[in-house]
């Protein structure tokens, strides 16, 4: 399970540097961030230790 982060804390970062997001906005970025989280670690979890992830390489292999 993931840890949600609260609609202030996305609005305190994404409206950081001039952003002007709209909480409608702010809610629908938290939740595409929140389900590419949960494919990345579903994808993750099933891949054998003796494997390279693609995304982070060196994680099951050392580098060469």
């Amino acid at each position: 399970m993931l840890k949600m982060i609260s609609i202030e804390e996305c609005k305190r970062v994404l409206n950081k540097e001039n952003g002007e997001y709209s909480d409608e906005q702010i809610f629908q970025i938290r939740d595409l961030v929140i389900c590419l989280a949960e494919v990345y670690l579903e994808s993750n979890s099933s891949i054998d230790e003796e494997n390279s992830s693609d995304l982070h390489e060196s994680i099951y292999r050392p580098a060469s």
